[in-house]
């Protein structure tokens, strides 16, 4: 027989209640058995307590806490002099504002610490952003999310590209993650995705920056891609749009912004095979200092950029995409002509030797990219008169570069991160440039592609790994020429 109406202990104690007074389980317990405990209907409950009641109790608390001032100001009390009884299920007053969120996780002398960095060791690497207007910018209004973001983004991408300490994500008390997890949060705070700024853009390039370094290239290619539709945005790709610009600064620092964009795209593009979007402009930079834009000079960046209008479109695609493509006698001229320019050495002049270094390298990781795209196209012989479609200018290249590395310091090759080393490190003892990450530089005038991109991943050489080191055997180098 079934007791539906159990005995206070086995009530609370959820299990089944036998009967009986005392029932066996409260005698096996030494409890007493009890039915005071009055049953609570099963199913639903009905109704609670009406909201309306709650809320009309909070106001009779205010009124009480603000009744001294009813007097003073009799006209701002209208709200108060409403009939509580007036719309029971409505509040009579708008309902207070919920508590305002954490504006910044990360202190002001945190960014100040890495852009004080980034204003002495990677300025002449990203003449884009003024070290004077983001501090500014950054004191004037910690309301300003805009510049937070951008500052954010910009100190993840100095820590990974410097590979500091803060690098590593368990850093304590905030690593480049933990600046890179703030500039994307504070930029869910302002609607920038339908607001063009040079601020969201270089946000977005510097985000790509910092996961290329930290080998994310998905998420690294869809924030350059990012930038780039901001690029679109602003017009950077429109010649009509620097000839509006009066003010100098202005004009030079959104060419910088567009040929650093066109850098990194080549770059990244490069290296997984990704077609580019961006186009080469009638218009560069110039070396002028009186733009009042934190006026530093800066050869290596305009040496640099003069280097990459040698690497169209089609040089970038992988060399056996596209087999049945029809290669006119011009463009093997172009690719000619262009080989014959790439030989000519860079001005020492203006340049110290870590620059140099960076862009001879820059120089003949494109004749390399130009060479297989020959390779594929054109003829190629060891026998050729012209070394632009010589089965052995990776040999030459890869002697070149052998020859100057064996006469700069080391620290003017390391500075430049593992992009580059030495026969030592491989196998076979050939030169060549070893798929590892490239850190950046430790001079500040330093500028190159891989520092540019931010890839981690990227070396500018590597087909010269493939080539350049199977040539320099001497068994490979005598068969080819007999």
């Amino acid at each position: 027989m079934r007791f539906t109406t159990p005995c206070d202990g086995c009530s609370l104690r959820r299990v089944r209640c036998r009967g009986g007074h005392p029932c066996a389980e409260c005698q096996r317990r030494f409890l007493t058995c009890t039915f005071l405990r009055i049953p609570k209907k099963r199913g639903p409950k009905g109704p609670r307590l009406a909201t309306g009641s709650r809320i009309k109790t909070f106001q009779k608390d205010l009124e009480k806490a603000n009744a001294p001032s009813h007097d003073l100001h009799p006209t701002s009390t209208s709200i108060y002099q409403q009939p509580v009884d007036a719309s029971p299920d409505l509040p009579t007053q708008p309902p207070p504002p919920p508590p305002a969120p954490c504006l910044h996780q990360i202190p002001l002398n945190s960014y100040l610490e890495f852009l004080e960095i980034f204003r002495h060791r990677l300025y002449p690497v990203w003449p884009i952003v003024s070290y004077d207007d983001l501090i500014s910018r950054l004191r004037a209004d910690n309301q300003d999310f805009e510049a937070y973001a951008l500052a954010g983004a910009l100190c993840a991408a100095i820590i990974s590209q410097l590979r500091l300490p803060e690098h590593a994500a368990s850093f304590v008390p905030v690593s480049s993650r933990h600046f890179q997890m703030e500039s994307e949060r504070l930029r869910i705070l302002f609607d920038y995705r339908d607001h063009y700024s040079m601020a969201s853009l270089l946000t977005s390039f510097f985000l790509h920056v910092y996961f290329a370094n930290t080998n994310k290239l998905q998420t690294a290619g869809i924030y350059l891609r990012e930038s780039i539709a901001y690029a679109h945005g602003l017009a950077l790709h429109r010649p009509e749009t620097y000839a509006s610009l009066t003010a100098t600064s202005e004009h030079q620092l959104r060419l910088r912004v567009y040929w650093i964009l066109f850098i990194s795209e080549r770059t990244f593009c490069v290296q997984n095979g990704l077609p580019a979007i961006l186009k080469v402009i009638d218009e560069l930079p110039t070396p002028d200092l009186d733009t009042h834009y934190d006026s530093t000079p800066l050869p290596a960046f305009l040496a640099l950029t003069r280097l990459f209008l040698y690497l169209k479109s089609r040089f970038i695609t992988h060399p056996l995409s596209d087999r049945s493509e029809i290669v006119s006698e011009d463009q093997k001229k172009e690719v000619s002509t262009f080989q014959h320019n790439l030989r000519l050495k860079a001005d020492e002049r203006s340049l110290n030797e870590t620059q140099y270094v960076d862009i001879f390298a820059t120089r003949n990781w494109i004749r390399t990219l130009l060479w297989q795209y020959s390779i594929v196209n054109f003829p190629v012989s060891c026998h050729a008169d012209d070394d632009a479609f010589s089965a052995l200018l990776p040999a030459s290249i890869a002697k070149e570069m052998l020859s100057v590395f064996t006469t700069v310091s080391n620290s003017s090759i390391r500075a430049h991160g593992y992009g580059m080393v030495g026969a030592q490190d491989l196998p076979d003892g050939g030169f060549a440039f070893r798929r590892s990450p490239v850190r950046t530089f430790g001079d500040q005038n330093s500028w190159h592609a891989g520092g540019v991109t931010g890839n981690p991943t990227f070396t500018r050489a590597r087909t010269i790994k493939c080539w350049g080191t199977k040539f320099l055997a001497p068994g490979n180098v005598a068969a080819a020429n007999g």
